[in-house]
Formats: C-alpha cells, sequence, structure tokens
C-alpha cells in the first residue's frame, strides 16, 4: 500500500501539515507501508494558480501508477484536502482502496461563491467555474472514515450539519464527531485509539484494486 496525503487550503499550516506527513510517515512506515506521498494542489505555492481538474489529473497519474505495480492506494485529506480525496475516489474508486477525511470541506461553490457578484470573488473567475463543475457532495464508493468536529463551522471547512447529511446519505463506513472541536487536524486525536485507530484503520482490511465497494 501507498498513501497520499492532501493538505488543506494555502500554507498557512505549513508546519501543522508537515507534522502531521511526518507522523503519517513514522507510524505507516511500522505497518510495511514505505511511502507517503504529500502533493499540493498549489503550483508554486500560489493559490491563485490552483487548477483542480488538472490536480486531479495529476493524482490520477499518481494512482494509476501506484496500481501499476500491483500496490493499493489510501488517501488521507483534510479541509479541501478531504473534498479532493472524496471527489477523486467519486471519479476513480477502482484506483482506491479506502479514504480517511480529516474536517473535509464541502458544499464550497454554495459558501464561498454562489449568489456573490464577481468582484467578490477571491479566486479567478476560471477556478469558480471549475469548483462549480464538481461535485459539491462527492458519491461515496470507496470505504471512508469521516471525523468531524462538532464544532466546525463554514468560516473553517464545513458547518457540521452539512457533513452530517452528506455522510447519512452516502452511509460512510466510520463517522466520529469529536465534542469540542473546530477545523483542525487534532480531531484525528479525538477518536478511539487515536490516530493509532486511523493508521490501524487505514492499513486493515483494504478492498483490493479494482472492487471499489461501499462496505468496510
Amino acid at each position: 500500500m501507498e498513501v497520499i496525503f492532501l493538505h488543506g487550503w494555502g500554507l498557512g499550516g505549513a508546519q501543522e501539515t508537515e507534522a502531521f506527513v511526518e507522523f503519517l510517515k513514522v507510524e505507516l512506515g511500522k505497518k510495511g507501508v514505505l511511502t507517503v506521498h504529500a502533493p499540493t494542489y498549489h503550483p508554486s505555492g500560489d493559490e491563485k494558480r490552483t487548477s483542480l481538474p488538472r490536480f486531479l489529473e495529476e493524482l490520477r497519474v499518481l494512482a494509476q501508477s501506484i496500481a501499476t505495480r500491483k500496490l493499493q492506494l489510501a488517501i488521507v485529506g483534510f479541509s479541501v484536502g478531504g473534498f479532493l480525496a472524496a471527489t477523486f475516489q467519486e471519479l476513480y474508486p477502482d484506483l482506491v482502496a479506502r479514504v480517511v477525511l480529516l474536517g473535509p470541506a464541502i458544499d464550497n461553490f454554495a459558501r464561498n461563491f454562489e449568489g456573490r457578484p464577481i468582484e467578490q470573488w477571491y479566486m479567478p473567475e476560471s477556478y469558480v467555474k471549475e469548483l462549480s463543475n464538481l461535485s459539491a457532495r462527492p458519491a461515496i464508493r470507496v470505504p471512508v472514515m469521516l471525523i468531524h468536529g462538532d464544532e466546525e463551522t463554514d468560516a473553517g471547512g464545513s458547518a457540521m450539519w452539512r457533513v452530517k447529511e452528506w455522510a447519512a446519505r452516502e452511509k460512510f463506513d466510520m463517522c466520529f464527531y469529536p465534542e469540542g472541536l473546530g477545523h483542525c487536524m487534532e480531531v484525528a486525536d479525538a477518536i478511539p485509539g487515536g490516530r493509532g485507530g486511523l493508521i490501524d484503520w487505514l492499513v486493515s482490511g483494504a478492498a483490493p484494486i479494482g472492487t471499489g465497494s461501499n462496505a468496510a
């Protein structure tokens, strides 16, 4: 198995992201997972050059190379990275064994751009059009663990009511809503077994490549 970690929007949480990726490398390494990829969807760190379809295609190429080597792929995504992880498994379920979503940011177009004049958009029009063409709440086609703080709001990622509606509709395999936590990667510490529980779930019982399913 190989693992891809997808970061949240922007580079403001770079240190937190680096620490989490290092944690994944160390703990997954103990389980025999020797490669953790951490690609960025901000070319050269520039948010305004972000192209979601281009990044999803880059992910497809990477995932296909992993599948070619007869290895399974798991994806962990935080915030917008969680949305992209969910989107990717919707598009390419045969390339993904399972997914962990940490505070996924969904309904992105509706929350940030819909109904607002173009001059209030903080991203180029091309990006907004790309975003509007993606599923606001991707269909879940592989086993998914969701961890979402009960104090999440639309100001950070997505309000909990949005994510709960999504999870109920798609019948996620595992859902945790840690109390007293908002939009942060620390939600991973608040599930049974803490981050170790996340690691154990990630590497155990993964579906074989090509059998995208919604059963754990």
